[in-house]
């Protein structure tokens, strides 16, 4: 895809991706900063980006931006108790640093996932970043429970021999 094609997947998903961030943080606000994330993200990889999987794409940074935003928002309403009534220290620049490289490498990853396999990319998702049951994702997807583990292990190889060490350091 071309830099020029932005605006219409702009116009395009821009309703889609505000519906699935305000679904996920319940503040208006909020979706409106997980929107403009989102695209940003879109325009800085719309050059890689496969027509046939932008909508998948699309959703998938919608739906891993919004666990960050919701994270952070949780992070800060415990930094807003003070960091000194747990006895920590305050975040130095070098941690930010290292959390954005983190942020940028899941990014990263994910792509590179959801454009190997879109299932493997969605039981990965599931399961060990959003936390569901595996015979609930089992079900949802309509195989077996042995087909899902089997599934996850293939992915989870996957990432191991695409990603190797980076991979380790995130987790």
């Amino acid at each position: 895809m071309k830099n020029s094609d932005f605006d219409s997947l702009y116009g395009e998903y821009v309703d889609l991706v505000h519906y699935t961030a305000y679904s996920m943080a319940k503040d208006y606000h909020l979706a409106q900063d997980i929107c403009q994330e989102v695209f940003e993200k879109v325009f800085r990889a719309i050059r890689g980006l496969n027509t046939r999987n932008v909508k998948g794409w699309i959703l998938v940074v919608t739906r891993l931006t919004a666990i960050d935003f919701l994270r952070k928002r949780s992070r800060r309403k415990e930094e807003f108790l003070g960091d000194a009534a747990y006895g920590l220290e305050p975040v130095s620049p070098v941690d930010i640093e290292m959390e954005y490289q983190r942020k940028e490498f899941k990014d990263e990853l994910f792509l590179a996932l959801y454009n190997k396999n879109e299932m493997w990319c969605e039981i990965i998702l599931q399961l060990d970043v959003e936390g569901v049951a595996p015979a609930e994702l089992a079900q949802r997807l309509g195989i077996s429970l042995n087909h899902l583990r089997v599934k996850h292990h293939r992915a989870k190889s996957w990432l191991r021999s695409r990603f190797g060490k980076e991979l380790e350091e995130l987790f």
